[in-house]
């Protein structure tokens, strides 16, 4: 609702500006994926229980989150200079990904994320 506010106010402003069109196309691709995902997960005979099922709802999961993640950041940036953005844009890269790792290697450490070597996907029924 305030970006309409905002970009009725300032029309030339926000048109000319490329960060406008980054925050739209990623706002636009999250919603194409958000609902290839959910056609993905609740239509009849969703094969979630699968290696490949799962494997596909996590990479969509991840391009969902990795795309509003570039909305926000762009919708944020878009009040900014060039060199302000640019270093704003950075900072957010650099802290997702230090948050990633960090939760990463925290995960390893609780035991909540265990090594695939001499693990099967599946327990053996005996």
């Amino acid at each position: 609702m305030t970006g309409v506010v905002l970009l009725s106010l300032y029309p030339t402003k926000y048109f000319t500006d490329a960060t406008m069109y980054i925050k739209l196309g990623a706002v636009a691709l999250a919603m194409i994926t958000l609902r290839r995902l959910h056609v993905h997960v609740f239509r009849a005979g969703a094969s979630l229980d699968t290696t490949a099922g799962a494997k596909k709802a996590k990479a969509l999961a991840g391009a969902l989150l990795a795309f509003w993640l570039i909305a926000i950041t762009a919708g944020r940036v878009t009040a900014y200079e060039i060199p302000t953005k640019i270093q704003t844009a950075a900072a957010v890269l650099i802290a997702t990904a230090v948050m990633l790792l960090g939760g990463y290697f925290a995960a390893r450490g609780l035991r909540w994320i265990r090594s695939r070597q001499g693990v099967s996907a599946r327990p053996v029924a005996r």
